[in-house]
């Protein structure tokens, strides 16, 4: 047989064996391909999550760094936003039904819950609207110009005009205002202050127990109260430190808030949200309690609830990472930017 004939037979016989051999794979795909239209599968949930503003109001809109929890049951599913972007994307089964929970470590925003119904669809946008009572976001400031509701700043070595000092145990340990330890003003204030001390040399046996309470207020109207002051708790021994509020002038009391303990002896700024507690209330008292024995001290000066509304300011948003001095690949998470405007 002539040499360029046998080869042209057998790559006839090779493409021949080649699509034989293609025949049945192609067979085989078929009968598994109904198996990729798996109806649990899960999907791919995008969104943005935005600033909303003050609800009902003015807003900037821009994207902010959230925590996304979506939760079914015993499934719970969690995802983040990109802080440039605002974008997320999550895996979810599009059978069942998600409460979901969004929130922000951007200081002045509240905490955004929402029902993502089973059948959701692409894209699912959130917005997380600014505590107006703290107007502390980015971007909102308190404004409007009315005075206060009160301010305190303890101007006097004396108990304040209408302001009350209650000496819930008998003895001399109770809110004072001539700093009697000689401790100097360590809230960040200046001049006198407001202080409890329960330092007592060598005798832990001295329980303190001791209010500080404001005059009767009147929130009638107001849907927004906030409590802002300047504050040292230095923490020892069993004291603690407490705001408490009465809504009826001071014979009933329910616990609002629980100071964080500082044993580093700094400064702690505070603006507490007290609406849930105090809106639309006519005979509001506020107390700073502080109770234990052989601690240190509380200290507070200052003492503000302001009456102006929460406005958005002009200006826009820059977003960027802070690093660590010593090594430019780690980026530091919570740190704060402020400019000598704000």
């Amino acid at each position: 047989m002539n040499k360029n004939v046998f080869t042209k037979i057998l790559s006839i016989l090779i493409v021949l064996g080649m699509l034989f051999s293609i025949v049945p794979m192609t067979a085989q795909a078929e009968n598994i391909s109904p198996q990729t239209n798996d109806p649990n599968a899960p999907i791919t949930l995008t969104g943005k999550v935005l600033d909303g503003g003050i609800q009902g109001g003015a807003k900037h809109g821009y994207p902010l760094m959230a925590t996304l929890t979506f939760t079914s049951g015993a499934t719970t599913v969690t995802a983040k936003s990109d802080p440039f972007s605002g974008d997320y994307s999550v895996q979810l089964d599009n059978n069942l039904t998600y409460d979901v929970t969004v929130e922000t470590h951007i200081e002045g925003y509240k905490t955004t819950t929402a029902q993502l119904a089973s059948g959701f669809t692409s894209p699912q946008n959130y917005n997380l609207y600014v505590n107006e009572a703290l107007c502390s976001a980015p971007g909102y400031e308190g404004g409007g110009g009315g005075a206060p509701i009160l301010f305190e700043t303890f101007d006097t070595p004396n108990t304040p005009i209408g302001w009350t000092v209650q000496p819930y145990e008998t003895n001399n340990f109770v809110w004072k205002f001539n700093d009697p330890f000689m401790r100097g003003n360590l809230t960040g204030g200046d001049g006198y202050f407001a202080t409890s001390d329960s330092w007592v040399p060598d005798d832990d046996s001295i329980n303190i127990d001791t209010g500080l309470r404001t005059p009767v207020l009147n929130f009638t109207g107001k849907e927004v109260v906030s409590l802002k002051f300047l504050s040292n708790f230095k923490q020892g021994g069993t004291v603690a430190a407490t705001i408490r509020v009465s809504t009826d002038g001071g014979q009933t009391w329910q616990l609002a808030y629980n100071m964080p303990e500082d044993n580093d002896n700094q400064p702690q700024p505070m603006n507490l949200d007290l609406s849930e507690f105090l809106a639309n209330q006519s005979a509001a008292v506020i107390e700073f309690l502080y109770t234990g024995r052989y601690g240190w001290y509380w200290q507070i000066d200052n003492v503000e609830i302001p009456d102006a509304a929460c406005n958005r300011v002009n200006g826009g948003v820059a977003a960027g990472y802070v690093l660590d001095a010593n090594n430019n690949n780690v980026k530091l998470l919570g740190a704060k930017v402020k400019t000598n405007a704000n």
